[in-house]
């Protein structure tokens, strides 16, 4: 990276085959460390069908030259795996603003 203030987006469509009541956070990562929020709307109930959802941050982030980027979806409740759904369904956007 450059040293900046950078817009990042992540949008990542998730799923669960197993367990029910899956409830994964995502946040954003520098060097290994969370900055910024945690997004936490993607309960999965697995019940009924509802085996999917989606997790959203939009973060502005002051970084430095060779800063390391990274995103971490954990889990936040009941045990089980939760995935990234097929290609093309998930998105990150980082856009250097200043």
């Amino acid at each position: 990276t450059e040293t900046g203030r950078y817009r990042i987006i992540v949008n990542a469509s998730i799923a669960c085959t197993a367990s029910s009541r899956r409830a994964p956070e995502m946040y954003i990562t520098v060097n290994g460390v969370q900055v910024g929020s945690y997004s936490s709307t993607g309960y999965m109930r697995r019940n009924s069908g509802h085996n999917e959802s989606t997790l959203h941050i939009n973060e502005v982030i002051q970084l430095s030259a060779d800063d390391i980027v990274s995103i971490s979806i954990v889990r936040a409740a009941n045990n089980g795996l939760v995935t990234l759904r097929s290609a093309s369904t998930s998105n990150i956007y980082i856009e250097k603003i200043l």
